[in-house]
């Protein structure tokens, strides 16, 4: 768990803070700045300035680095966002009650990892395929009411859900991306 008290963190760090007014805002994500340059995790912690984020990777000012294939299982993921990152697990009653800035996990079993993230103001699922546009429907054109029975085409492992904390976790900024937040909610 990350201890946001912590006065020895890189003061380059930020604080990014759980969001409970998330809205699939494609004007926002589909601008050709923020879309070209973001992926599935940063858009599921509703961080644009993390980039192309890996999990465990939030702290890090290289965040862009990717994981040998070998890396990329449930297990491994699940450590990285929670130990790295300071993400909570939560249960599926939690994720789909709306109070918690929710993020699932699928895994692309040696591959890829993928993320969605509930939004509040739909009460449902939406994700982000690398540098595409934002999407509310899973690979069969369904609209996503739950991730975990989303189909996905190559990601068939499910990895759970997960909170940010009341309290945040620390990030190092990619972009300057926070600041178009005037668009409105993101």
């Amino acid at each position: 768990m990350v201890d946001i008290d912590d006065t020895t963190k890189d003061s380059r760090l930020l604080v990014l803070k759980p969001s409970l007014h998330m809205r699939f805002n494609q004007a926002y994500w589909g601008d050709s700045a923020v879309q070209c340059t973001t992926n599935c995790y940063a858009y599921a912690i509703n961080c644009p300035d993390a980039g192309m984020a890996a999990p465990g990777l939030l702290q890090s000012m290289d965040q862009d680095s990717a994981y040998p294939e070998a890396f990329v299982t449930t297990e491994n993921v699940q450590s990285f966002l929670a130990d790295g990152d300071g993400l909570e697990p939560i249960t599926e009653e939690d994720a789909l009650s709306g109070k918690f800035h929710a993020v699932a996990l699928k895994i692309w079993p040696g591959k890829d990892y993928h993320f969605f993230r509930y939004d509040q103001a739909t009460g449902l699922w939406s994700h982000k395929l690398s540098n595409r546009p934002i999407s509310n429907l899973d690979d069969a054109g369904q609209t996503i009411k739950n991730p975990r029975l989303a189909r996905s085409n190559n990601y068939t492992e499910f990895g759970g859900y997960f909170k940010i904390p009341e309290q945040g976790i620390f990030y190092a900024p990619v972009y300057g991306y926070m600041d178009m937040a005037s668009k409105g909610p993101l």
